[in-house]
């Protein structure tokens, strides 16, 4: 250690001064003169404590081999007979024998408390900031609240990169030692019982929020099947439940959808009655009792078990509106032999399927060929069959990419270069195929939401129908054809639009008024008004509400009250179910369906249950169908022995960590 640049005067006298050696200090040791540097050698955390009427100061230099008390006077390091004790800051005689007795004492009762930072409830201390203290509780905390919510295997906790991730993040905000933190991380086994418990309590949620909402018949139920490795079996519920705006404190209603379970089922052959016992035996695992399935509605796609199960043992099946735009689609692009289109519509249908089907082959070949792929603008999509309309977002990216393929066609093998050639010699095709499955995809996209309800299925499918005969009368050939396909589809899923779309629809303030007059022009056998006269009816019966009413009830004149009390009371009758409904449709108001039945409840109250369990159905089964893919996190080929309950436990925890 050579001299040291000496600060200025300033700084001598203003605040201790920080340089690299030290911190300069007012002192008087010896015959020094004040505002010299002290040097305390070691490591200690507090630069500037008080010790014995002087302030030491931080050295990064080595404790053990300098282990004096230094001094400067501006110009030469002056070595002091005193040492200090980089524990507690005491100072000893250097001759005094005292000094490396009282450092061994200090460093073992160092590493007595440090040993001794595990306490009798088993939490261990592992660092320190200004948050607080970090224990071994919260560790096990943070790891099974990110097992619950990703669903990844238990044996995360016995991966080193997974250790090293954990160690390097509770790092930034606390001191930690590796050895320790090594020794308090959590086993498998400890983690395992906090998920159980975890998803036990999380499951117990779920029941207390779905019990009321389903013994009051105001739930309904989604289902269905899905495989990944083995057949699995997923059912939801969906409701609405009122939330009140903490800023304008305003009600609205909001759409709920609950898990109830992911169960995998080993029955080779689907069938209505099995659909509706799996359903009843997870009401009872949710320890709901007395339901009639009778009550409720059930939400699925238009397979043939699930319609049936509907129909039979529900109030009835609603299809899933997501599914009805895609099988119309289909439908659309298809010529089926049974069609009652002319001869020159099924000609241009068969040209039109040619020209996906060649537009399809091409992308999947060229997807193969990465030196032609990596020169797209867009990834190349191929038709994946369980996405909802995958053949119209390859057309799109043929016709985006259109340009691009023909500059390097030159590049391509002979058969691909023909596909290339084939392809944009039927771009006015594609243009007007992507036009009319452009709608389908909208409304496709539309209802796959969570949020939308069944209210506005009926005017989705009219409009579309009105949409599509207009069309036929377009100067395009392969335009008509298509729009005479969509017609006719439409025309024929309409039966699938029940008493309850009717009844959803017209108990929205906020309907067209036009839109019988758009169905009678279009000659479409669908009363609203009688259609959703019988859904009211049926519902009534549900709920136990009378249609017209008791009639009100007469004075008693032998009552205790007086003569006159009896002349002046005044019974207003109470508005029957009947009444409420009439005096609803001669409404006009400017609030959505959300908004307007929360806040009318007082005007309506027999009503506004008939619309609560209406608007509780959700329009499309898509969340459900969601599940399977997400499942993939939660049961994959390496864990086909994850026992059952557990991953029915894991699949509810993880869709509530989405949805919440």
């Amino acid at each position: 250690m050579s001299n040291c640049p000496s600060p200025s005067t300033n700084e001598l006298f203003d605040a201790p001064s920080v340089s690299d050696s030290g911190i300069w200090v007012e002192c008087e040791i010896g015959d020094l003169q004040k505002h010299h540097m002290i040097m305390m050698l070691g490591n200690d955390e507090t630069p500037g404590q008080p010790v014995n009427g002087y302030r030491v100061a931080r050295n990064p230099a080595n404790f053990d081999s300098m282990p004096d008390l230094c001094l400067t006077d501006g110009k030469s390091l002056i070595t002091t007979k005193f040492v200090f004790c980089r524990f507690c800051y005491k100072i000893y005689s250097k001759n005094g024998g005292q000094a490396s007795v009282h450092r061994r004492e200090c460093e073992i009762k160092e590493m007595d408390k440090k040993k001794n930072n595990i306490d009798s409830m088993g939490e261990t201390l592992i660092g320190e900031s200004s948050k607080g203290k970090l224990e071994k509780s919260t560790i096990q905390h943070i790891i099974t609240k990110y097992i619950l919510k990703s669903g990844v295997a238990l044996n995360v906790v016995e991966n080193d990169a997974f250790k090293d991730l954990v160690f390097d993040l509770l790092n930034i905000n606390y001191n930690l030692s590796e050895d320790c933190f090594e020794k308090i991380m959590p086993k498998r086994k400890s983690i395992r019982d906090l998920v159980e418990k975890e998803a036990t309590a999380a499951i117990k949620a779920v029941r207390d929020v779905l019990k009321p909402e389903i013994l009051s018949k105001m739930a309904s139920f989604s289902c269905d099947f899905g495989r990944n490795h083995t057949d699995f079996f997923c059912l939801k519920s969906s409701f609405v439940q009122i939330v009140t705006d903490q800023n304008t404190n305003r009600k609205s209603w909001e759409m709920k959808i609950y898990p109830m379970c992911m169960q995998v089922v080993n029955e080779s052959s689907k069938t209505s009655v099995f659909v509706a016992k799996l359903i009843q035996e997870q009401l009872k695992n949710m320890e709901i009792t007395n339901v009639n399935l009778n009550d409720y509605f059930l939400i699925a796609d238009a397979a043939a078990y699930n319609r049936k199960a509907g129909e039979d043992h529900f109030i009835t099946f609603i299809r899933c509106a997501a599914h009805m735009m895609n099988i119309i689609a289909d439908r659309t692009t298809v010529p089926y032999s049974k069609s009652k289109l002319s001869s020159e519509d099924k000609s241009k249908l068969c040209d039109v399927r040619s020209t996906l089907k060649d537009c399809n082959e091409l992308m999947k070949n060229i997807k193969k060929k990465f030196y032609i792929r990596s020169q797209l603008p867009k990834q190349v999509q191929t038709h994946v069959e369980t996405r909802f309309l995958s053949y119209k977002k390859v057309v799109d990216s043929v016709i985006e990419n259109a340009d691009v393929l023909l500059k390097f066609k030159y590049m391509m093998e002979p058969d691909l270069a023909d596909d290339v050639t084939k392809v944009s010699q039927n771009m006015k095709t594609l243009r007007s195929i992507t036009s009319t499955l452009k709608i389908f995809d909208e409304l496709c996209v539309f209802f796959q939401s969570d949020s939308i309800q069944i209210h506005v299925v009926v005017p989705c499918v009219i409009g579309m129908l009105k949409h599509f005969e207009a069309q036929k009368l377009s100067n395009d050939e392969t335009l008509r054809s298509l729009a005479s396909a969509a017609v006719e589809a439409l025309r024929f899923n309409i039966h699938d639009l029940t008493d309850f779309h009717c009844l959803g629809y017209m108990l929205d303030p906020r309907r067209p008024q036009t839109l019988q007059a758009d169905i009678d022009a279009l000659k479409v056998d669908l009363d609203l008004k009688s259609r959703a006269q019988n859904a009211l009816e049926k519902l009534a019966n549900i709920l136990n509400i009378s249609m017209n009413g008791n009639p009100p009830s007469r004075p008693r004149y032998d009552s205790p009250d007086s003569f006159l009390a009896k002349c002046l009371r005044r019974e207003s009758p109470k508005m029957s179910l009947q009444i409420e409904y009439n005096h609803f449709l001669t409404l006009q108001s400017h609030l959505e369906v959300e908004e307007f039945w929360p806040t009318n409840e007082h005007n309506f109250p027999q009503l506004y249950n008939i619309a609560r369990k209406v608007m509780g159905i959700v329009a499309s089964e898509s969340s459900t169908e969601r599940s399977f893919s997400l499942l993939r996190n939660i049961y994959r080929e390496n864990r086909r022995k994850l026992e059952c309950n557990l991953l029915e436990k894991l699949f509810i925890c993880y869709e509530l960590s989405r949805t919440n």
